[in-house]
């Protein structure tokens, strides 16, 4: 290992680096924050920028991605001034418009993030990339039972972010609730669909209707998914916003208290507190995802933390972030690092 990658290693756990922001761009600088502190990201970055990138390094996300990673790792006191990931975002490399004005919401920008990387060359089963089936792809396996005729059907997904949806899986009554408890709940939820018999899914009422086959009934069909495979890197978004349109949306803000070491199934493995993107509202009557401010708390050395508010950086102890009001009504995407000696298949 060289001398030069021990140092800029070294800066990822010396209480980081801040980055400028170029106009409401501080979406983009906490997402860097956040997605780039995983170490298996990162050498995914690194490994781009070593081999030949396809197209030659004009408009790539990924190699967006990895400047923005190599210019954090840079030693030395002061914030990056060049700030290329946001760069890229106003230039349309990640989306033609959606990131080009204003601000945005982190979480969709943190999405698209991951889709470039699961987009790079090289895909392997199912056209998916190596890096999304290895790095960050959460598998999971969706069951369709109808109760009527006791047909099963089972069908795969790989999924780059797990996403909870705290208006199905939490009631109006509660304010304060667990990430954990959140995770487990989503993954448990049960859907029943009224006349959606899995069996002979290709043919029209009518059809089965004529052919004397299973149409389901009443609430007869449930829906559910359970873990297939948990990977190295665990990214989770709590759904915030939420409303039919998108442009005046409802915004949930109750206290989501997330953990050191997480556990998403009962008796599974265990993942480390990496990064938390928060959101922090404006002073609008009605709060919104693109509006307001996104800062981020990291991990930058063993029980050290810091946060990350555009160019200003300050370390400080985990009950200092974690247990405040404002970063538990605000935490929105999390990020996850499988615990040491943990295996892929420690799920149930």
């Amino acid at each position: 290992v060289s001398r030069e990658h021990v140092l800029r290693e070294l800066q990822w756990h010396c209480a980081g680096r801040g980055i400028r922001n170029k106009g409401e761009t501080c979406f983009v600088n906490a997402v860097a924050q956040v997605l780039l502190r995983g170490g298996p990201i990162r050498r995914v970055h690194e490994a781009h920028l070593q081999g030949r990138c396809p197209r030659g390094g004009l408009r790539c996300p990924v190699c967006a991605l990895a400047a923005q990673a190599d210019a954090l790792s840079v030693q030395g006191d002061g914030a990056d001034q060049e700030a290329p990931l946001s760069v890229a975002a106003r230039d349309g490399v990640f989306s033609m418009q959606q990131f080009r004005a204003g601000q945005c919401d982190a979480d969709e920008f943190f999405g698209h993030a991951l889709q470039a990387l699961g987009a790079m060359e090289g895909q392997t089963y199912g056209g998916r990339c190596a890096v999304e089936q290895h790095i960050f792809g959460i598998f999971t396996r969706n069951r369709t039972f109808c109760e009527k005729c006791n047909f099963v059907q089972d069908a795969g997904e790989i999924q780059n972010m797990f996403l909870v949806d705290m208006q199905q899986v939490c009631s109006r009554r509660e304010d304060v609730v667990d990430l954990q408890d959140l995770l487990r709940r989503q993954i448990q939820l049960v859907d029943r669909i009224d006349f959606a018999c899995p069996a002979h899914a290709h043919l029209s009422d009518a059809e089965r209707v004529a052919r004397n086959l299973c149409r389901g009934g009443f609430e007869a069909t449930t829906k559910h998914a359970f873990f297939d495979r948990l990977p190295p890197v665990l990214f989770v978004t709590v759904r915030r916003a939420f409303g039919p349109d998108p442009h005046h949306q409802s915004y949930d803000r109750r206290r989501v208290r997330f953990p050191q070491t997480l556990t998403p199934e009962e008796g599974g493995c265990d993942y480390d507190f990496s990064g938390v993107v928060v959101h922090v509202p404006g002073a609008g009557a009605r709060p919104s995802v693109h509006s307001g401010h996104y800062i981020a708390f990291g991990v930058v050395g063993e029980n050290q933390y810091a946060c990350f508010d555009d160019t200003r950086v300050r370390t400080l102890p985990w009950r200092q972030f974690a247990y405040s009001e404002q970063s538990q009504r605000g935490a929105y995407v999390f990020a996850y690092l499988r615990s040491a000696g943990a295996r892929a298949d420690e799920v149930g």
